[in-house]
């Protein structure tokens, strides 16, 4: 059930802690599910694969929102995903994908 959620609402999810920008709950996810799951946690909330997902939603973040509006030469903040960047490269992320 939490994969079939996490899965169907990821990006949603995404978008709202972006509003909010809440990014050490999206950085500590991973660790957060661990610490509950122990040995049993899912798939998607391992390390690595979670780090390439959020990796590939900067990616579509860039592609989509923000390099259109920069060669309309329209303001746009990438604050936020740089930030995401920022904190993942402090756990030693960095590695996975970005």
């Amino acid at each position: 059930l939490l994969v079939d959620l996490y899965e169907k609402n990821y990006q949603i999810l995404l978008n709202e802690l972006e509003n909010e920008s809440d990014i050490g709950f999206i950085i500590h996810l991973p660790d957060r599910i661990n610490n509950i799951c122990m040995t049993n946690t899912p798939i998607c909330f391992q390390a690595k694969n979670y780090f390439n997902h959020l990796s590939q939603y900067i990616q579509e973040q860039l592609i989509t929102c923000h390099y259109p509006n920069m060669v309309a030469q329209i303001d746009t903040s990438v604050n936020f995903l740089s930030q995401l960047v920022h904190r993942a490269a402090k756990l030693g992320r960095i590695y996975y994908k970005f």
